[in-house]
C-alpha cells in the first residue's frame, strides 16, 4: 500500500523557505534515516544512496511519481511501523512524501507520526 501527500513549510520573515540542508537536518534529527546510511562519509554519498533506495519504492508507485525521481531529498524508515518512504523537493516552500507499507495500519500509523513530527518542528 502506498501513500502520498505534500507540505507547504513555513517561509522566513524575508519571504524565504528552508533550503536542503535545512530540510536534511530536521528529518535526521527524527531519527528516520537508515544508520547505514548516516554512516557514510560525506553528503554526497548520502545523496547517492537515497537515489539509490528510493528507486526501489518508486518501482512500486505509479508512473506519475516517476517524475519525481530526480528530486529526492531523504529517503528512510518511520522504525516503528518499519514503513519506508521517500522524500522529494520539486516546488519550493513545499515537500512531497511517499510512503510504502504492505500493512494498512501501520502505513495509516505513520502518516499520522510523520505529519505531526514535522509540523510540530
Amino acid at each position: 500500500m502506498r501513500v502520498v501527500f505534500t507540505i507547504t513549510l513555513p517561509c522566513a520573515e524575508d519571504g524565504s523557505f528552508p533550503d536542503d540542508e535545512t530540510v536534511l537536518a530536521l528529518l535526521r534529527s527524527f531519527g528516520w534515516e537508515h544508520r547505514e546510511i548516516s554512516r557514510l562519509a560525506n553528503e554526497r554519498e548520502r545523496l547517492q544512496k537515497y537515489y539509490e533506495e528510493a528507486a526501489k519504492l518508486f518501482e512500486e508507485m505509479p508512473v506519475v511519481a516517476n517524475k519525481e525521481k530526480g528530486d529526492v531529498v531523504f529517503y528512510g524508515t518511520v522504525q516503528d511501523d518499519q514503513t519506508h518512504f521517500v522524500i522529494t523537493r520539486r516546488v519550493e516552500g513545499q515537500i512531497t512524501c511517499r510512503l510504502s507499507q504492505p500493512a494498512l495500519n501501520r502505513l495509516q500509523g505513520s502518516v499520522v507520526k510523520m505529519v505531526k513530527q514535522i509540523l510540530r518542528s
